[in-house]
């Protein structure tokens, strides 16, 4: 079973190529872990996993980025009677 990155059925980390959409990213960061998953199940290269980990890590920093420049909601302040 090809279950590397190259492989055209699988679209895992394709969000890295369109402007920053966080539950895109959310939803390709849970694929890429399938294809992981899968990768080890299935024998996969050391490259393949360093490759399938390396795009992990580049989406999670995009969505890290992402929180880090969403304006945050105010908190609600309780006030003691």
């Amino acid at each position: 079973m090809n279950v590397s990155l190259h492989n055209p059925w699988i679209t895992a980390g394709r969000s890295l190529m369109a402007p920053f959409n966080p539950a895109d990213a959310l939803a390709d960061l849970r694929k890429l872990g399938h294809v992981l998953d899968a990768q080890a199940v299935g024998g996969a290269t050391d490259a393949e996993l360093d490759e399938t980990l390396a795009t992990m890590s580049k989406v999670h920093e995009r969505i890290a980025a992402g929180l880090r420049r969403a304006p945050r909601a105010p908190r609600a302040i309780a006030i003691a009677a």
